[in-house]
């Protein structure tokens, strides 16, 4: 991603956040006018129905706000979350090879775009979670802290973790099957498998793609 794309890219997160924010701004607005006809209800009912959850960090990394939402989605009040890091809410049990990277952005103050990582909720579920933020800057353009999005995003990770299986079942089946198969394009051998390289005369499919550059020459 150039620089160009990156800026570009903070942008549209900054009017994304921005948008919702002025929006959770209305619904506490019209919360506290609940005898506006009963519009201030609807619009938190509104928003406490959105599958996502707004979040801020200050100046120190630590989370300062999460929207109400976030106790109906993953069953912790938002209070649960503040004045503490990701560090310290991850405690010690946490994959840190997975959150190594993560962590090492929020140090260094850069905008991330769907981080993706487990977490057991309090029915010792795994769900999976995803979460993007933006740097803010104060008027004297130094870092002041976070403010980002979270959404669940079980179903996505589960589909594509099936897909995957179905896929590696799939790539067995060919693999080990005794009828040769191949796949190509352009006469230019993509995959073929051990069967086939066996019946043309190779000991493995790794040799037949070091010296085989077209079907034509071994297939006629």
């Amino acid at each position: 991603m150039t620089k160009a794309d990156l800026q570009q890219e903070v942008r549209a997160q900054r009017a994304i956040i921005a948008a919702l924010e002025a929006e959770l701004e209305a619904v506490r607005q019209n919360r506290t006018h609940a005898d506006n006809g009963g519009n201030g209800e609807r619009y938190w009912d509104f928003m406490d129905s959105l599958a996502d959850w707004l979040w801020a960090m200050d100046a120190d990394l630590r989370f300062t706000y999460f929207s109400p939402n976030v106790e109906r989605i993953l069953g912790v009040p938002p209070e649960f979350y503040y004045g503490k890091t990701r560090e310290e809410i991850l405690g010690e049990n946490f994959d840190r090879e997975l959150w190594e990277q993560h962590l090492e952005t929020l140090r260094a103050h850069g905008p991330y775009r769907d981080f993706v990582y487990p977490y057991r909720d309090n029915q010792a579920e795994t769900r999976w979670l995803s979460t993007s933020g933006i740097p803010v800057l104060d008027e004297d353009g130094r870092f002041a802290g976070y403010r980002g999005i979270g959404r669940d995003v079980t179903q996505q990770v589960r589909a594509q973790e099936k897909e995957r299986a179905h896929e590696a079942r799939f790539r067995r089946l060919i693999e080990n099957s005794l009828l040769g198969m191949y796949v190509y394009r352009n006469h230019e051998p993509l995959f073929i498998n051990q069967a086939l390289a066996t019946l043309l005369g190779y000991g493995s499919t790794e040799q037949f793609g070091r010296e085989v550059l077209s079907l034509r020459d071994v297939i006629h």
